[in-house]
């Protein structure tokens, strides 16, 4: 399975190149270097747990985010869901992405860089926290939930 993958993730970046590989996401077609993009929705029913989950990831945010919301993605690595996200809340909305990873924000920034056509969402380090001003943030996921500490 791994040497499939290999030669299919090769096969994608001869085919798509600098244009990036496309994912349409209701009436958005995003594209994402070869290797990065969102799972497909058919894995919404998928054994596979974390295929499923990815999947009912990308269903909630492209059916309960709205043009002009605000959305945080925290731990951003190549930016899939903050560019869902920024696709959904349009050019009123706010995207914020945190990612400390220099070499997974480079990713975030290479994918956004294929996506002109979406606002840009703000790209902030993680290690920008300063422990004198903080305040908590407490999101609900599908899953449970995460809390971080973030400036204000």
């Amino acid at each position: 399975m791994h040497l499939r993958h290999q030669f299919v993730l090769g096969l994608k970046r001869i085919l798509y190149g600098a244009c990036g590989e496309p994912y349409r996401i209701k009436c958005h077609t995003l594209r994402f270097l070869p290797g990065t993009r969102p799972v497909r929705m058919r894995y919404v029913g998928s054994r596979n747990s974390s295929a499923r989950y990815d999947a009912l990831q990308v269903l909630w945010l492209t059916t309960q985010l709205n043009d002009s919301d605000f959305a945080l993605d925290i731990g951003a690595h190549c930016g899939v869901y903050s560019i869902l996200m920024a696709a959904k809340c349009g050019q009123a909305g706010h995207v914020v992405a945190f990612e400390p990873d220099p070499c997974s924000r480079e990713l975030l920034a290479q994918n956004l860089r294929l996506n002109p056509q979406i606002k840009r969402p703000r790209n902030r380090r993680g290690d920008t926290i300063q422990p004198r001003r903080q305040f908590a943030i407490f999101a609900r996921t599908l899953c449970g939930g995460i809390s971080v500490r973030t400036p204000i």
